[in-house]
């Protein structure tokens, strides 16, 4: 009796200790947890377009690197709320209010293929895919503004992983093996991301007038206070929050927030950031009549470092979708974007001697259904007759492509010649009058879903990408979107890949070739993925419905 007490006690002990061993085993480093899902975040880019590199970055931050209670629970390691939709698994947490609803998962993969059809399918996320696959710090900043996550500095923390980890490497061609050949930093990586931010720095004084940039005017409660463009600033210190410094200045945190033009009533300042006490102004009043633009700035980053308001800067250099607007040869000119919507811009340079081009001088014209027909297929015939890739800013030089259509270099000389002929035509006719019928409008949106349609099906057995798709068409993410759906019933990719799973049936009916050689001859990266896919689609496996058509 007394051996079995001991021995029960001895068991009680083991099991009251095995919780705690458990879990000092199986929490995962980062490292162990990029290589156990880097192949999924690769396939997912494959399929989207969305990098590999914000995959893991914002996996790696939502589920602290699978080890967050949340992920544990539910293997939801992108925190994905439920919202109305959501038909499956469920699991509540305390998040930004107490017990809020959360989806849940049978396993990480399917959490991994759910973020991505979730990006990919909600309409507040369209403008991310329109940069490209490898353009991680635009989707870090796109995510933010799309508003995926509340906290202020969240395109920071995903950028700051990217690159501290090198996940960089898997957004290229082959990157898993890149990244497995990985080697260290030669910088710290706090250092190079803090040269990097344009926001954490002031313009620079070449392009802004020195007698009225970064003044210093006094000090008070610690704070050295700057003056540029007369509006009055501080810079930001360790720790700081617009509460404790509102405090200091006897100025609300909201009218803090509002001065530095902030949106979010949770945003905070980051250390050394600039922190204006009071109103920008509508416009800059020193000298200088122009801001070059750095990699990375926003309209945002720019009125901070003249103290401008945001609005302001916008109004000053936007073109509304459709406009035009025509520089003389030599005259200086810049593009930006306004860090919120990401731009569908078409650049085309010529060379015209005629006087007629004297009209176009300080006009912003609208183009119309046919100007704008015009323009994407003279982007087109552009594409079959050069090499040169047409998205590069730095070309000098147009390579010519041996295989490109006969007269091609003369279709596009035409083509620009009918536009530009018909927008002289149009003569003083004000942008805000150009208007399509609804007839015109509808048959012109249904060419364009046939031409869409027609690519996707000669490359049915590729990887399409929908920034490919939209690099075809010409159009922005958000326009093909609402015209492919309003014409189909269905979204552009969830379309494509109906056309994956039909033509699967086709070639299963037609006995041509067994499982394996149909997944890849149809692009899909495994066996497993395509009978996944296809089970989705039609309620069977590829070898049940073998099976069915063979019993007819």
């Amino acid at each position: 009796m007394n051996i079995s007490r001991k021995a029960i006690f001895l068991a009680g002990i083991l099991l009251f200790c095995l919780p705690g061993l458990l879990r000092a085993q199986v929490r995962q480093t980062r490292e162990e947890y990029i290589d156990r899902y880097k192949h999924i975040a690769v396939e997912q880019m494959e399929r989207y377009g969305i990098p590999a590199s914000i995959t893991m970055a914002q996996g790696i931050l939502e589920s602290d690197c699978g080890n967050s209670l949340l992920s544990l629970r539910s293997n939801n390691h992108f925190g994905i709320k439920c919202k109305s939709n959501w038909r499956g698994g469920k699991v509540y947490h305390d998040d930004d209010a107490k017990g809020e609803c959360f989806r849940a998962y049978p396993s990480v993969e399917a959490s991994y293929f759910d973020h991505a059809e979730f990006l990919d399918s909600q309409p507040r996320y369209d403008s991310l895919f329109a940069y490209a696959s490898d353009d991680y710090r635009s989707w870090a900043r796109g995510l933010k503004a799309a508003g995926y996550a509340t906290a202020p500095d969240y395109a920071q923390r995903l950028v700051r992983i990217i690159e501290e980890s090198q996940l960089y490497l898997l957004d290229r061609p082959d990157g898993e093996r890149l990244y497995a050949q990985r080697y260290g930093l030669s910088r710290d990586p706090e250092e190079w991301f803090s040269s990097q931010s344009s926001l954490e720095r002031p313009a620079e004084t070449s392009a802004v007038d020195p007698d009225n940039y970064r003044v210093t005017i006094n000090a008070h409660e610690g704070y050295n206070v700057y003056a540029t463009n007369g509006v009055h600033y501080v810079l930001a210190k360790a720790d700081d929050t617009f509460e404790n410094i509102g405090r200091k200045f006897r100025i609300s945190p909201r009218n803090l927030r509002r001065f530095n033009d902030l949106k979010d009533k949770k945003a905070q300042p980051l250390p050394g950031e600039t922190v204006y006490i009071e109103r920008k102004k509508k416009r800059w009043e020193g000298n200088a009549q122009h801001h070059i633009c750095r990699d990375g700035e926003t309209a945002y980053s720019i009125g901070q470092s003249y103290g401008i308001r945001t609005r302001s800067v916008e109004k000053l250099n936007r073109l509304k979708r459709g406009e035009m607007i025509f520089h003389k040869p030599n005259e200086f000119h810049n593009v930006f974007a306004n860090g919120v919507v990401a731009p569908n811009l078409v650049v085309v340079a010529f060379v015209c001697p005629s006087p007629a081009m004297t009209y176009f001088e300080g006009k912003i014209l609208k183009a119309g259904e046919d100007e704008r027909e015009l323009l994407a297929r003279l982007v087109n015939e552009a594409r079959d007759a050069f090499t040169t890739p047409l998205d590069d800013p730095g070309t000098v030089r147009m390579e010519r492509a041996s295989s490109s259509a006969f007269g091609s270099e003369q279709m596009i000389g035409m083509l620009l010649e009918q536009m530009l002929i018909r927008l002289v035509r149009r003569g003083a006719e004000p942008a805000d009058s150009v208007k399509e019928s609804s007839s015109v409008k509808k048959r012109s949106d249904n060419d364009l879903v046939r031409r869409v349609i027609a690519y996707m099906e000669e490359n049915v057995a590729g990887n399409l990408t929908f920034s490919a798709v939209c690099r075809f068409s010409a159009q922005s993410a958000t326009n093909l979107k609402t015209i492919f759906k309003a014409a189909t019933g269905r979204g552009v990719m969830e379309y494509y890949r109906w056309l994956k799973i039909e033509q699967a049936k086709v070639l299963l009916r037609e006995g041509n070739g067994n499982i394996t050689q149909i997944a890849d001859k149809l692009g899909y990266a495994s066996v497993h993925y395509f009978s996944r896919y296809f089970k989705q689609a039609t309620g069977m496996t590829p070898s049940e419905y073998t099976l069915s058509i063979q019993s007819k």
